[in-house]
């Protein structure tokens, strides 16, 4: 599913031509990766660590992280997008808070919380970029 979705999001970046495509892109990868995060810090929570594992969250967070940046710095960006993206920011932030547990502390019930908005965040700004004239 995530996939095709993802195939999907390349082939109209690919069409475009423009940056609105590959905006389209990012967002929809940055939804993606919200999912991956939450699975991600679950099998954390549930005591599966290892290092594959955490090497494929902290790569997803950092993925997120320089993804959301090109998005916030976007010229294509309306006043509706850029509040869209400081509440998704804003959301990050609060997940981020997770990193700062001692060693086997998690707040599965915040991260959830925190990356469910985003998700929904996401599928609105995609929503936004794809419609820019």
């Amino acid at each position: 599913m995530q996939r095709n979705c993802w195939l999907r999001l390349t082939m109209l970046e690919d069409q475009s031509g423009a940056n609105q495509g590959h905006l389209v892109n990012i967002a929809g990868r940055q939804r993606m990766l919200s999912q991956r995060l939450g699975n991600l810090y679950m099998l954390l929570s549930w005591g599966f660590d290892n290092p594959e594992l955490r090497a494929d969250y902290n790569k997803a967070k950092r993925e997120f992280d320089e993804a959301l940046l090109e998005l916030i710095s976007a010229q294509e960006n309306t006043p509706q997008i850029s509040s869209e993206l400081k509440k998704v920011s804003q959301n990050w932030d609060m997940f981020k808070l997770s990193d700062r547990m001692g060693d086997n502390e998690y707040v599965p019930g915040l991260v959830a919380r925190m990356l469910d908005k985003i998700l929904i965040q996401m599928n609105d700004i995609i929503g936004y970029y794809a419609a820019l004239p």
